[in-house]
């Protein structure tokens, strides 16, 4: 999955422009924590896809030090933790369906599940 559409999965699930999330957030009429828990979301969940440190701060337009800091204060941030794990898990059972529905397209259990899937995605 691209950065972009990580970062827009993520605002959608706060209800915030993912435009809003980049930068310092000096400009935004959004509350500070809001913010932060979106960044820190997003930071935690593309880690975990593989992008480093770099690449989310260049990308949030953030120093990579508070990208560092987001990652590595994931175990105590208890609610914060707990929605990456249920994105996490939600991106996971989109793409194995998907994957299985891809090998087997006429399977009607299969549609069935992935638009279960799909209606339950925050979009």
């Amino acid at each position: 999955m691209k950065i972009s559409e990580l970062l827009e999965k993520i605002a959608a699930s706060f209800d915030v422009d993912p435009e809003q999330v980049k930068g310092n957030g000096k400009n935004t009429r959004l509350s500070d924590k809001r913010l932060i828990n979106v960044r820190h979301v997003f930071s935690v969940v593309a880690k975990d896809r593989g992008y480093n440190y770099s690449e989310i701060a260049r990308f949030l337009e953030m120093d990579h030090s508070s990208v560092q800091y987001y990652v590595k204060r994931r175990p105590q941030r208890g609610k914060v933790k707990e929605m990456i794990q249920s994105l996490t898990d939600h991106i996971t059972m989109i793409e194995e369906t998907a994957e299985k529905l891809s090998n087997e397209p006429t399977n009607k259990y299969l549609q069935k599940s992935m638009l279960r899937v799909l209606i339950l995605s925050p979009e």
